[in-house]
């Protein structure tokens, strides 16, 4: 059976076993000359490609990549019927394989893994399930598709081609553009604002209240007066949010998240933040209010920055980094606080000298005149 999905050819994927995710895929050889029609090829064979496996695990069945020319050692053990390889590389395919050379074979494989997973994880029918609760006065195109247990508030708007799939909560008039693909258990509180090709992963939560408190009085009578948070969360055209995330909505105004923007699982965005275009956001980020972020901006996992601070275009911060202050636009930095990564690099280098210096001081004072009469006296 051959059947056509949104412009790939596949073909009788009922039938094949993944070695890693329980189901299989069959790509005929023909196929990948279909999608990589400029790639140089080489090797006579014509295998059938029935997995995708590791350089070091791959059979003659399987596919596989060579990432850098520094893995060329590895290559020569590897027995993958297919192997993508970059530009450059002086390899010579045993009998039985096939290269295929192109300037970014990682590339390569997310394209074929694009196409695989079009097939296993296939796009549901538009349509509302009978178990979703849809308000009367929302919105819901009729390509849309909203999935079991969804409930829609009053006044929502959700565009064409949308996938709720199930058990999501959308507040009241919040507004879904085109294309969006929001994951089972994701909460979009009241009033937010998602753009077109947006993907929520399980579990997230799009504008719960930000944390904002008041102290009131003094000891032993204090007490925390919550500040009604009143604004919302606007995520632009073609985010991701990953599982867990939980992005607060403003205090007044919109929590922003820019175009393009990549969020991983679980990172806390405080109220009022506003995060740039194509930004790499890693998991176990916290970000405080107000603070501003630039376009183009890499923060690594577990980055932590006080409120109302700005970073700036193209900044890369190190995993574990506490950002106190403003960081200019291109800097690179780490360390608690966040410093020059390069001086960090330096402190740490010489941080693993220390016990050695300690041990040298104690043996000069041990030497020293004044220690010698110190220590008789």
């Amino acid at each position: 059976m051959r059947m056509t999905w949104r412009g790939y050819m596949c073909y009788d994927f009922s039938c094949i076993i993944n070695r890693f995710s329980g189901m299989d895929i069959h790509i005929p050889f023909a196929e990948l000359e279909e999608l990589f029609p400029d790639a140089e090829k080489r090797g006579l064979a014509r295998p059938v490609i029935k997995g995708i496996a590791s350089l070091e695990e791959a059979g003659p069945d399987d596919l596989t990549f060579v990432s850098s020319v520094r893995f060329a050692p590895k290559l020569q053990a590897c027995r993958a019927g297919v192997v993508f390889i970059p530009t450059g590389m002086d390899a010579v395919p045993a009998q039985g394989q096939v290269f295929i050379v192109t300037a970014d074979p990682s590339l390569a494989l997310a394209r074929i893994c694009e196409r695989v997973e079009l097939v296993l994880r296939p796009r549901p029918m538009p349509g509302v399930h009978p178990s979703a609760c849809v308000d009367p006065s929302a919105q819901i195109s009729l390509l849309a598709h909203v999935g079991p247990g969804c409930i829609v508030g009053p006044l929502a708007v959700i565009d064409e081609g949308t996938i709720l799939e199930s058990n999501i909560h959308i507040g009241r008039a919040v507004r879904i553009g085109k294309d969006c693909h929001i994951q089972p258990g994701v909460i979009v509180t009241d009033y937010c604002e998602i753009g077109q090709r947006v993907r929520i992963q399980p579990g997230a939560i799009i504008g719960g209240d930000g944390f904002g408190y008041i102290q009131v009085g003094k000891l032993p009578d204090l007490i925390h007066y919550k500040v009604p948070q009143i604004g919302i969360v606007v995520i632009e055209d073609d985010v991701e949010i990953g599982a867990g995330t939980c992005i607060d909505r403003a205090r007044f105004g919109k929590t922003l998240i820019g175009q393009g923007t990549k969020i991983d699982n679980l990172v806390q965005i405080a109220h009022n933040v506003k995060i740039g275009r194509r930004c790499i956001i890693c998991s176990q980020v916290g970000i405080s209010g107000s603070t501003t972020i630039g376009d183009y901006v890499v923060m690594w996992g577990q980055v932590g920055t006080v409120g109302h601070i700005e970073i700036g275009d193209g900044a890369f911060i190190g995993g574990q980094a506490g950002v106190t202050s403003n960081i200019k636009a291109g800097e690179k930095v780490t360390g608690t606080p966040a410093r020059s990564m390069f001086d960090q690099r330096k402190i740490d280098a010489l941080a693993l000298k220390l016990p050695e210096l300690f041990r040298r001081v104690d043996v000069i004072e041990t030497r020293l005149p004044s220690a010698s009469s110190e220590q008789k006296q």
